[in-house]
């Protein structure tokens, strides 16, 4: 069944609570006295919808960051082992009309991650921001596992769409604090 069908299915056999909504089905998933309202549509075109948002931001702030330290050669100084695929990926995109663009936007999500959990860039600077490597790169993987099927047109559930959102606001929410989390552990207050 189609996810706004089995949402349908969930609420009609009385398994979820629900509510009425001109955007579609919502369901109300309760566990214990923890609840949550799942509404869409369709989850493939909400999350195509997320990841491209936040893959830009992503890409933002990744290159806000380096450059800050590095300046407009970051790229080369801290992403060389990207260069040849990047610029590959580029000219072919300007083979078929694209605009020239910085380098950045001519890599996948999980180069972005790479950029991030390489040696040098974590403990410079991405450790202070994300706290935890190895969360970060979890939280990485489920993006890029729900990104595939997502981008290449195939069916995602709810369940899956809600992992995806909280995975982004979750790094969202850590981008934002830009590591003010460290200096407020650190403080004598």
């Amino acid at each position: 069944a189609s996810p706004t069908v089995a949402l349908e299915i969930m609420i009609e056999s009385g398994l979820t609570g629900s509510v009425d909504s001109e955007s579609g089905a919502v369901a109300i998933i309760s566990l214990g006295e923890v609840s949550m309202t799942i509404r869409s549509r369709s989850p493939r075109k909400d999350a195509y919808a997320a990841l491209e948002r936040f893959e830009q931001e992503l890409r933002a702030y990744i290159s806000r960051k380096l450059e800050e330290l590095y300046g407009n050669d970051w790229f080369k100084a801290r992403a060389s082992s990207l260069i040849g695929k990047a610029k590959d990926i580029r000219k072919a995109a300007m083979e078929r009309g694209e605009a020239c663009a910085p380098l950045i936007n001519f890599v996948e999500l999980g180069e972005l991650a790479n950029i991030i959990l390489s040696t040098k860039n974590w403990e410079e600077i991405f450790g202070d921001v994300f706290v935890n490597r190895v969360q970060f790169d979890q939280d990485m993987q489920k993006l890029i596992s729900t990104r595939r099927p997502t981008m290449h047109i195939r069916p995602i559930d709810g369940v899956r769409l809600t992992e995806l959102l909280c995975v982004m606001h979750r790094i969202s929410a850590q981008m934002a604090d830009d590591g003010a989390w460290k200096i407020a552990a650190e403080s004598d207050y």
